[in-house]
């Protein structure tokens, strides 16, 4: 009976591997992710077909268009929506290679949308925002208009901690995603290609390094190759994941973003100036160096990612899942060892996206909107994002099956094509709930040659390494505005530098015989002030 009930997890969790592409990204930055459990809330049962207002309403959404998605004003499910509630939603896309300025540039000269989606604020930036009046509270907009969402905190209180100011006020919505096939990011090598090499998967970073330099000089594809790349245009990915073969990262990205994790003695430590972390910037130079690294890393726009994977020439990369690829070739690595001998997987999340959408003070109908984005944490919400519109997108069987139908099946067409035409959900559209047990009553057939089962093994695999960093607490806790202002100034001048510093220091513009003066340099910038503002931050999170 045990056999069958996991076959039938399997068989059930499916469809949720699409998601692990571009749920990173974010985390990118992504991402201020995280709660200190992962998103298991029951199942929501307030209904969810809002009648339509007296007068129909139009409000101006701000989007960051991911390369996979339609034009959100085209995709069925918004048009459902307006169908069923009156409520246009005119969306602005913006691509995401300019969205960060674009963003910005609106928010400085006060050109207010109703509201943001994919914001990607970190909580800087919500908190200077929300001091300016520009984005507004939400707590009473929660407790009357949203019971989907007031349902998912009240059940897990650890997640309203979360999304939370020091004082308690909640200025963005989350999204909610509790499969750790998503959540933990995976280190990829094309197996296909060691094995026509005759080389062992590799367990340590003399062993990786020796593999790439086997794919460089021996072009096992035939089409060219670059041995390690990333769909960013930046080092820090990379950087997060390798830090935990040196034993960083040890309260995930949230915190590694901002050069701190938990150190042995359970107090915020800043791991940029470590000479563990000198020695990860040692091993990316040797990487960069070799030509090991796409070259094009910093300066490709997304596309070029999507190209790469399509022409079948990469080698390896970090990623939740391997769909942009083809997922047969592709294996996942345990972090790799190194001198220290204590690795751990960094880049794992809990699942909270942290600061998904707010709404902005030129908002005139803050309760609909509300009501609008509260749908999307139903689970009626939650399988149109994942599947669509049934008999449109997809059939339900006699088992209760779900299936896209071909035209809207990325197994078939590419996903631009084919899913990211009905909904935004590849690149963490807009807020939503997902947690596994709701796939119970959603099973999908797993297709031949899916990324699924490598991608739920990989995360069983990895849970040993990813345990610790979430139980060291994976979420980041609020700071007074006194500790934002200490953070403001040193994210301005300290952490700028350290970016700097880090591209030459990989590219061999900087000598590593400069270190001490890098470190210097560093502590001058206020670091000492730093941390204590982020043990103070942590001390009262505790308190709790």
């Amino acid at each position: 009976m045990l056999g069958k009930k996991k076959k039938k997890l399997s068989t059930i969790l499916v469809m949720t591997m699409l998601l692990a592409l571009m749920l990173q990204v974010a985390c990118s930055n992504q991402s201020n992710e995280g709660s200190q459990q992962s998103s298991t809330s029951p199942s929501t049962s307030t209904p969810t077909t809002t009648s339509k207002p007296q007068e129909s309403i139009t409000l101006n959404g701000l989007t960051s268009k991911h390369v996979f998605q339609a034009d959100w004003n085209d995709m069925l499910v918004f048009q459902k929506r307006q169908e069923e509630t009156g409520i246009h939603v005119k969306w602005e896309n913006v691509s995401e290679d300019g969205w960060v300025e674009k963003r910005n540039l609106r928010m400085a000269t006060n050109d207010l949308p109703d509201f943001i989606s994919r914001s990607g604020f970190n909580d800087a930036e919500i908190a200077t925002y929300a001091a300016q009046g520009m984005i507004i509270p939400l707590n009473d907009l929660i407790e009357k208009h949203a019971p989907n969402l007031k349902a998912i905190l009240d059940a897990d209180p650890t997640k309203r901690k979360a999304i939370s100011d020091s004082k308690g006020n909640i200025y963005a919505l989350p999204a909610f995603n509790g499969w750790m096939g998503d959540n933990a990011s995976k280190l990829w090598m094309n197996k296909s290609w060691l094995d026509k090499l005759g080389i062992p998967m590799p367990t340590t970073l003399d062993e990786y390094y020796d593999a790439l330099v086997a794919f460089r000089d021996n072009n096992p594809g035939g089409n060219g190759v670059i041995p390690l790349t990333d769909f960013s245009n930046s080092f820090a990915r990379d950087l997060l994941y390798f830090a935990g073969s040196f034993g960083l990262g040890t309260k995930g990205p949230n915190f590694f973003g901002d050069g701190v994790d938990l150190g042995p003695d359970g107090k915020m430590r800043f791991v940029k100036t470590d000479e563990r972390y000198k020695s990860l910037l040692e091993f990316m130079n040797k990487l960069w160096s070799a030509k090991l690294l796409d070259p094009e890393l910093l300066t490709h726009a997304s596309e070029a990612w999507t190209a790469n994977s399509k022409a079948g020439v990469i080698g390896s990369f970090v990623l939740a899942g391997p769909e942009a690829n083809n997922p047969v070739e592709y294996e996942v690595l345990p972090p790799l060892k190194s001198q220290y001998g204590d690795e751990i997987l960094s880049m794992v999340s809990t699942g909270l996206r942290k600061n998904n959408t707010v709404i902005t003070s030129a908002n005139k109908h803050p309760e609909e909107t509300m009501q609008w984005l509260d749908y999307w944490y139903s689970d009626e919400g939650w399988v149109r994002l994942q599947y669509g519109i049934e008999d449109v997108t997809y059939k339900v069987d006699e088992n209760g099956a779900y299936a896209l139908l071909p035209e809207y099946d990325p197994d078939i067409a590419p996903i631009e094509k084919s899913r990211g035409l009905y909904s935004p959900m590849f690149g963490d559209g807009i807020p939503y709930n997902m947690s596994p047990d709701e796939f119970d009553k959603r099973p999908t057939p797993v297709k031949e040659g899916s990324a699924f089962p490598k991608i739920l093994a990989g995360a069983d695999m990895l849970k040993p390494y990813y345990e610790g960093v979430l139980a060291n607490g994976a979420d980041y806790f609020a700071f007074t505005d006194e500790e934002f202002a200490v953070k403001k100034q040193f994210a301005d001048e300290a952490m700028q530098y350290i970016t700097e510093m880090e591209t030459k220091f990989i590219t061999g513009k900087e000598p590593f015989s400069s270190w001490d003066k890098y470190v210097e340099k560093v502590r001058s910038l206020g670091l000492d002030k730093y941390m204590e503002a982020y043990n103070a931050a942590l001390e009262r999170y505790n308190s709790l």
